[in-house]
């Protein structure tokens, strides 16, 4: 069997399942057209290793685009297309440690008075004044950038000076107090 035939009738099972398939099946068809249409016996581990270690790929996109042609050949190994797997061996990713970036009052400072000039071209669809005060606000809670898009009215306290934010990523809600400069944005 030719890895093109391979290709596409592996991609027609796995749509029959009801599985979408679609960006899965783009790499298994750059994968056809990287090795060439050659007898699915004859693909080796370097040219899977030429395509998975191709321009711009991430360590976890070279994880994934891995995983898919392992699945992809054990399909054929259990069909008895092929003796052997022609896999390289799988890397193992280091998880790098984040290291989070604190701005300097300087930065912060040249961050809102560009600001006003950046939100002048006509594609710009955020008046300069409430982007500032997003960006205010989000300073100055700590919130994720969709936790102050989704706040609503009832949501403020400017009695209390506090913010509900409701239901979160971890599906809970929780009350910020905010100082007066804050609430005075």
């Amino acid at each position: 069997m030719k890895l093109t035939e391979a290709i596409n009738t592996y991609v027609e099972r796995k749509r029959s399942e009801g599985h979408s398939y679609g960006s899965s099946a783009w790499y298994l068809v750059n994968l056809g057209k990287q090795v060439g249409d050659i007898a699915l016996e004859g693909v080796t581990a370097r040219e899977i290793l030429t395509f998975l270690d191709g321009p711009k790929t991430s360590p976890g996109t070279w994880i994934a685009k891995y995983r898919l042609v392992r699945r992809f050949f054990d399909y054929w190994l259990a069909r008895g297309e092929i003796e052997v797997l022609p896999m390289p061996v799988r890397r193992t990713i280091r998880q790098k440690s984040f290291v989070p970036y604190i701005y300097t009052q300087a930065e912060i400072r040249l961050l809102l008075r560009t600001v006003q000039g950046c939100q002048k071209a006509p594609r710009c669809c955020i008046n300069p004044i409430t982007l500032r005060t997003v960006l205010i606000f989000i300073y100055g809670t700590g919130t994720l950038v969709g936790e102050a898009l989704g706040l609503l009215m009832e949501d403020i306290d400017f009695k209390k000076g506090t913010i509900t934010i409701r239901r979160n990523r971890f599906n809970r809600s929780r009350t910020i107090p905010i100082g007066p400069d804050l609430r005075s944005v």
